[in-house]
């Protein structure tokens, strides 16, 4: 009996020990959603509405940070863990590649796969590691039309994933398809007849959005000397410039700074990479960000758009 009952033991470890080698059925540890780990708030907030009632989604990138490297230990357990990861590829975040490596699920690189060409590249940024590093530009959601592609991309994953959710994934697809065709129109329009098409701007995070509309992205230098005044690249174009725009509304003193060091007041154009999590709870969202910088454009740079009345 004592043999037998020992058999028994070494059978159950075996199975145990072999179970633990086999990922978990996805949707098994969250109430039968599918966990999926995204790696910019644009995915983030496509794989949120897209996915419904059926997708837990989980945005990685942490608000105001500049380098992936600050992933806590939390987060790269759920990228680990997540049933579908979706991050942007090709070197862009380092960290995020090298824990999606580890991953026994599907990992999607959208840089890899997005069909749209060409791609863009960078200017010189301030270290490896951040979003506009050297390398390739990674703010392919700032043009519309590759921005319909991620969602293709996610669409495509939670089907394959959760075929018993296709139906209902494809009609939010759909609608938020029609969303985002929607702000392309707005922007087609609104951004054809204006004052000025260049974009002086602190971040070069826009090249994306201003190749698609025509426009001149113009990256704001000071003089090499560090003393007030653009320098002479910057305001070579900008004679007629009255806006410098920026990522984030700047602290008063720094926007008294600015007017002081550019002759330029400061507007806010959003590269959309991360929401506070109060902006989300308030319903913020890639459309409403989108929205809120073609308004910050038509001002800027002084468009007549068909409700302006010029």
């Amino acid at each position: 009996m004592k043999f037998v009952a020992l058999l028994v033991a070494i059978a159950v470890g075996l199975v145990s020990c072999s179970g633990s080698s086999v990922a978990p059925p996805p949707g098994s540890n969250t109430g039968g959603r599918v966990v999926v780990a995204t790696s910019a708030f644009p995915i983030y907030d496509a794989t949120a509405v897209i996915g419904g009632s059926r997708v837990h989604a989980i945005n990685l990138r942490p608000v105001g940070a500049l380098s992936d490297d600050r992933l806590t230990d939390k987060m790269t357990q759920q990228l680990e863990q997540a049933d579908i990861a979706i991050i942007l590829g090709r070197g862009v975040q380092p960290n995020i590649e090298r824990i999606a490596a580890r991953r026994r699920g599907p990992t999607i690189r959208l840089l890899e796969t997005v069909a749209t060409k060409p791609w863009l590249d960078t200017p010189a940024g301030p270290a490896p590691g951040v979003l506009n590093a050297p390398g390739p530009d990674p703010y392919i959601w700032l043009d519309t039309t590759r921005m319909a592609e991620i969602t293709d991309q996610i669409h495509g994953a939670l089907r394959s994933l959760d075929p018993a959710g296709g139906a209902g994934y494809r009609k939010r697809l759909r609608k938020y398809r029609r969303a985002i065709a929607g702000v392309d129109r707005n922007f087609s329009r609104d951004l054809a007849k204006c004052t000025r098409r260049d974009v002086l701007t602190t971040e070069p995070a826009f090249r994306y959005l201003t190749d698609r509309y025509r426009l001149a992205q113009v990256p704001v230098r000071p003089n090499a000397q560090g003393a007030d005044g653009l320098g002479a690249a910057s305001r070579s174009v900008s004679s007629t410039a009255t806006v410098v725009f920026v990522p984030k509304l700047p602290e008063l003193d720094e926007a008294r700074s600015m007017i002081k060091r550019y002759d330029l007041r400061a507007a806010v154009l959003d590269p959309v990479v991360d929401q506070p999590d109060q902006a989300r709870r308030g319903g913020s969202s890639y459309v409403s960000v989108m929205e809120l910088n073609l308004d910050a454009l038509v001002e800027g740079l002084s468009c007549d758009t068909p409700s302006s009345g010029k």
